[in-house]
């Protein structure tokens, strides 16, 4: 699903933030949404097209899992995710 390089990339990335926030990202599907921010920021790269990848994948992990994940928490950054996306169904969380 990953090609070399970029999943190291994600994961060292995705380690930082589970350090920050503790378990609330250990799930496997709040990973793919971690992620999905950081492709949004621009953190990681498109080369090759693996942003398309990851945002397939992305997408469907929200379609089979993302109901299923309630935590205040989770769901910010689920929003986030959506309002990077252009989405207009987001909440855009004010902090």
């Amino acid at each position: 699903m990953w090609k070399a390089g970029r999943l190291d990339e994600a994961v060292a990335t995705y380690d930082e933030i589970e350090r920050r926030f503790g378990n609330e990202t250990s799930n496997r599907v709040l990973q793919y949404i971690v992620i999905r921010v950081l492709l949004d920021k621009g953190m990681v790269l498109d080369k090759q097209g693996y942003r398309k990848e990851a945002i397939a994948v992305y997408n469907e992990i929200e379609r089979r899992f993302v109901d299923k994940v309630r935590d205040p928490n989770i769901m910010e950054v689920v929003d986030k995710a959506r309002c990077n996306m252009g989405r207009h169904d987001c909440l855009r969380f004010v902090r």
